[in-house]
């Protein structure tokens, strides 16, 4: 969180000066540091109004002092778990930084103060989303990405900062835009966000981006475009798997390699796709295998490889993909949920086929019953 500077401001009779603002807000950090967030929380509500009055009275000389005390109030209150009592605080500072006066622009305030602006709209896009204000979440993420600042071209020293909000405010809209049925826009703004990834070094920014493009392109069908994105993604990721300062890199390269799969597979690259989805596998194995979420991904990439394998004539192969697929749906399944009683049903289906053309009839029949009961469908003889 911020810190706001000490510097005295001529009270009225009962009110908080700027020294006493900054000493709420700065006390504050110590008070969240030991636990007692309930006690930030109240300094800070008793430093905001008192920054409003500063601001109200000289905005030139206290605009960052409400600008803080506001980004502060609104962290302490996401971080106990009260969001929904952010936004009408964050659509305060989006409009606290903005309308300067030229002796602040000439002084630095609104450069400054702009990292909090793009920040507050971002945070304010992803709040209205998640309140089901789609609309404003795409206003708030345009703004957002309009105002952030551009590298030069080419870059130079100390862009790569600017190069990550710029990207982060795109893959941001993308989505949103994504969610909202604008698929081409999305895309767009898809391509722009891998153009300026590609400007820094940093190349797990420009996975994130190649990897949400590649999965837009595949949700359209733009199979060879997909492709190309998605492999972008899988080489980036690789550089950072073993990064434990990415923690990510892991299980986006898993996602990226099983989507190029499926990309390469639905181009009838089947041969093609084989490696990634074995390297989607074996990422997932490497995650934490008590994780419900990596246990299905597991599962999902076990019966991907399987599909593909079957397609070249490797039953054996497939047959132990599935059958490890099945054993991850099972736990589930068998506690009624929908989703894994359908894909384990999925899986079964094509676990006793191929158990059958191995010649393996006593366990194709037994698979078969399971498969018969679970779907509804009656086994024939």
């Amino acid at each position: 969180m911020s810190e706001v500077s000490r510097s005295a401001s001529p009270p009225d009779a009962g009110e908080l000066d700027a020294e006493a603002v900054a000493a709420l807000v700065n006390g504050s950090h110590d008070l969240a540091a030991d636990g007692r967030m309930d006690e930030a929380v109240r300094d800070l509500r008793r430093a905001v109004p008192a920054a409003r009055r500063l601001f109200a009275r000289d905005p030139v000389r206290h605009r960052t002092v409400l600008v803080v005390a506001l980004r502060n109030l609104e962290g302490r209150l996401a971080a106990t778990g009260r969001a929904e009592e952010t936004v009408p605080l964050l659509r305060e500072i989006v409009e606290a930084t903005a309308g300067y006066r030229d002796e602040e622009v000439a002084n630095g305030t609104r450069d400054a103060l702009q990292s909090h602006r793009i920040g507050a709209l971002t945070r304010l896009a992803r709040r209205l989303r998640a309140a089901g204000d789609l609309d404003g979440a795409i206003a708030a993420a345009t703004t957002a990405r309009d105002e952030s600042p551009r590298p030069a071209d080419p870059p130079v020293p100390g862009d790569a900062a600017k190069v990550e909000r710029l990207v982060a405010c795109e893959l941001l809209l993308g989505r949103l835009l994504e969610d909202a049925g604008r698929v081409e826009e999305s895309i767009r703004v898809g391509e722009s966000a891998a153009a300026h990834a590609r400007l820094c070094d940093d190349t797990v920014q420009l996975a994130d981006a190649a990897l949400d493009l590649g999965l837009r392109l595949l949700a359209q069908d733009r199979l060879d475009d997909a492709a190309e994105r998605l492999r972008q993604a899988v080489e980036a990721y690789r550089d950072h798997a073993e990064d434990p300062g990415r923690p990510d890199a892991r299980a986006n390269l898993a996602v990226a390699a099983n989507r190029l799969g499926v990309a390469l597979s639905m181009r009838e690259r089947d041969g093609e796709a084989v490696p990634y989805f074995e390297e989607a596998v074996r990422q997932h194995r490497r995650r934490d295998a008590a994780d419900p979420e990596v246990r299905d991904e597991l599962a999902g990439s076990l019966r991907d490889l399987a599909v593909c394998l079957i397609q070249l004539d490797r039953d054996a192969e497939a047959v132990a993909a599935l059958t490890e697929s099945a054993e991850l749906y099972r736990p589930a399944a068998r506690d009624g949920s929908r989703f894994h009683r359908r894909r384990l049903a999925e899986v079964l289906n094509r676990l006793w086929r191929g158990l059958a053309i191995l010649g393996r009839e006593e366990e194709s029949a037994s698979v078969k019953a399971e498969w018969s009961a679970l779907a509804g469908v009656s086994p024939s003889p």
